[in-house]
């Protein structure tokens, strides 16, 4: 529909994301979100635990988000800011590289004389996005020198978000969302992989991490299957 606007509709869109770019600020529209349950595949129905929560956002909020996406993307890739172990949201890499990585470690260990055992815990974090603090992610996003207008944005649009539940074509009252990020948003999967950026700060320097978003591999290799 927005490709159809006229000259005086692009205009008046074009304004206010000036203007939300300038001031630092979302329309409080842009920070309601719709929240309907997806089930997880091969999960029982009959269980809301097995139901992921998608927002359905602003489609104008969504556009700004994409212009301040690419900005950021664009410095990441410059600064070389993303850490190697995370492999998810990112062109040219998948779930197949943590894979390679690890399994390449552990025939490196096999082929050493003595061998090399290698232990390794697996990581899942239930509901991460809703998780996330979102005042440690701006400090996060200030420690790696994003600033200025796209700080003070991102700030905004992480605050006093609200949404609503729809269920069989019926809406909830409004409630106000405290922590976490929105899932559906542009933003979000690659504010969560800043986030996580800093996990390998608290990793051994003999150990070794792989990450796909928040699916983690820890895993270390000694001669002394205990010691590993």
């Amino acid at each position: 529909m927005i490709k159809h606007f006229g000259v005086l509709a692009r205009s008046i869109l074009f304004q206010i994301f000036n203007l939300s770019w300038i001031f630092g600020k979302l329309p409080t529209i842009w920070k309601m979100s719709i929240i309907v349950s997806v089930l997880k595949p091969g999960k029982d129905a009959a269980s809301c635990k097995n139901f992921r929560p998608i927002s359905l956002t602003s489609t104008l909020c969504k556009i700004m988000e994409k212009i301040i996406h690419s900005r950021i993307v664009k410095w990441l890739i410059k600064r070389k800011v993303l850490h190697i172990y995370q492999t998810a949201y990112r062109a040219q890499h998948n779930t197949v590289d943590r894979l390679f990585y690890l399994v390449l470690s552990i025939i490196d260990g096999f082929q050493e004389r003595p061998h090399r055992k290698t232990s390794a815990v697996f990581i899942d974090l239930s509901a991460a996005f809703d998780r996330v603090w979102r005042q440690k992610l701006i400090e996060i996003l200030h420690s790696l020198c994003i600033s200025g207008n796209i700080l003070l944005w991102i700030n905004d649009f992480l605050r006093d978000r609200r949404f609503a539940v729809s269920v069989n074509g019926r809406f909830s009252r409004t409630h106000r969302s405290w922590a976490g990020i929105p899932q559906g948003s542009v933003l979000s999967p690659l504010l969560f992989l800043l986030y996580m950026n800093t996990v390998d700060n608290h990793i051994v320097n003999e150990a070794k991490i792989e990450c796909y978003a928040d699916d983690t591999t820890i895993w270390h290799s000694h001669t002394d299957i205990i010691i590993s």
